[in-house]
């Protein structure tokens, strides 16, 4: 069995007037909600989905990062991930770029790879990032599912 497709944009409040557990499409629906819990038993943890790359991005790094932090980012990785980090430097982030086949560069807060990196297709040293006392994403977009 599979949750059936919603897709309603907004749903009716409750009898008192108050919220329900959904209400407005850009804050969950119920097929997002099937959908990330799915995905969460996968790994036997929790998942959320995000509209867009870039929306992942800066959630992550606005949960993961405070002003005047840095960021290590896999060299010729997806253009468009080192786009958003730019736009946080008013924010006070720095973005350091490696070569994620070695290890990342110490004095960072956060190492972000790609496996394999969009457009070269290098894969990162796992083994060296995990060795790390950063936390460290892997963007994963380019894998096939198998």
């Amino acid at each position: 069995m599979s949750e059936p497709l919603d897709r309603s944009t907004i749903w009716p409040y409750d009898e008192q007037g108050e919220f329900r557990d959904f209400y407005y499409q850009r804050f969950g629906s119920p097929t997002v909600a099937a959908a990330e819990a799915a995905l969460g038993e996968l790994d036997g943890g929790t998942a959320l989905l995000f509209p867009s790359g870039a929306g992942a991005t800066t959630a992550l790094a606005l949960s993961l990062l405070e002003p005047g932090d840095a960021i290590a980012l896999a060299r010729g990785g997806y253009y468009g991930t080192g786009v958003t980090f730019a736009a946080l430097s008013s924010w006070g982030l720095s973005v350091v770029e490696f070569d994620q086949t070695g290890p990342p560069p110490e004095g960072v807060q956060l190492v972000w790879l790609e496996a394999p990196s969009n457009p070269y297709l290098t894969m990162p040293d796992l083994e060296a990032a995990a060795a790390h006392p950063a936390p460290v994403v892997v963007d994963a977009t380019v894998a096939t599912p198998v």
